[in-house]
C-alpha cells in the first residue's frame, strides 16, 4: 500500500484508487518476479560472468586430467538467455510505468471529491476531541471533590474545618495515586479492603507509600513505622 494510500485509507478509499493500486501491486510483483529469474544475464556484466564461468570449468578439468566440457558454454547459454531476458523486462517495466500513471490518474480525478468528507471527518474528530477532554476534565474534577468528601466523612461530627486537596500531582504521579495519597494521610482508603498507601517515616519525613512498598522499605531499614 503507498504512503497515499495508508494516509487515506481512513477516510474510505474509492474504489477506483484501490483497484489501480491492486494493479500496480500485480505489475511490480511480476516484474519483480521476472528481474530474480534473470538476474543472472539482466546486468551489464552478464559475458564477463559467462566467460569467468567458462575458463573455470576449462580450468578445473585440465588440473583434474579430464576431458574439456562438450554442450552449450556458459556462454552460449547466457547469450541466448539474454534476448529473452530483455524482452521480457522491457514489457514489464513498461507495464509497471503504466500501473504507476493509472495510479495517479486515479488520484488526481477522486482527490476533489475526497475533500469534503475529509473536512467531515476532521470536524466531527475535532468534535469528539473536545467532549472527550471536557469529560476528563469534569472526572478529574470529580476524583478531587469526591477525595475531600470522603475524608470529610470522618470530619462532620468535629467543629473543625474540612480537609483541603491542594496542590497539583508531581509530573511523574497521576491525579488518581495524588487523590489516593491524600485519602491515605488522613487515615482512610478508596477500597474497602484495606488501605492502599500507608504512612512510613523516611529520614525523619512522614512519606506515604503503596502498602506494599512500605513493608519492603521498612524491612530493609530504610523506612520506619510512622
Amino acid at each position: 500500500m503507498s504512503d497515499l494510500a495508508q494516509t487515506f485509507s481512513p477516510f474510505g478509499m474509492p474504489k477506483a484508487i484501490a483497484q489501480a493500486e491492486a494493479e500496480r501491486d500485480k505489475a511490480y510483483d511480476a516484474l519483480g518476479d521476472a528481474e530474480l529469474k534473470y538476474s543472472d544475464v539482466s546486468d551489464d556484466h552478464w559475458q564477463a560472468r559467462a566467460h569467468q564461468r567458462d575458463a573455470q570449468a576449462a580450468k578445473t578439468a585440465t588440473l583434474a586430467g579430464k576431458p574439456l566440457p562438450t554442450g552449450p558454454s556458459h556462454y552460449a547459454r547466457a547469450a541466448a538467455l539474454r534476448g529473452e531476458a530483455m524482452g521480457v523486462l522491457e514489457v514489464l517495466r513498461a507495464k509497471a510505468r503504466q500501473a504507476d500513471n493509472a495510479v495517479t490518474l486515479a488520484w488526481r480525478q477522486a482527490a476533489p471529491d475526497m475533500a469534503a468528507d475529509i473536512r467531515a471527518a476532521y470536524v466531527a474528530a475535532e468534535k469528539a476531541a473536545a467532549e472527550a477532554e471536557r469529560a476528563m476534565q469534569n472526572a478529574r474534577g470529580m476524583m478531587r471533590r469526591a477525595a475531600v468528601a470522603l475524608v470529610g466523612t470522618e470530619h462532620v461530627e468535629k467543629a473543625g474545618p474540612l480537609p483541603r486537596l491542594d496542590g497539583s500531582p508531581s509530573y511523574d504521579m497521576t491525579l488518581s495515586e495524588f487523590c489516593r495519597r491524600f485519602v491515605a494521610s488522613h487515615g482512610m482508603c478508596i477500597d474497602t479492603d484495606g488501605p492502599e498507601y500507608r504512612p512510613v517515616l523516611v529520614d525523619g519525613l512522614m512519606r506515604f507509600v503503596h502498602a506494599d512498598s512500605a513493608e519492603k522499605f521498612i524491612n530493609a531499614g530504610v523506612a520506619e513505622h510512622a
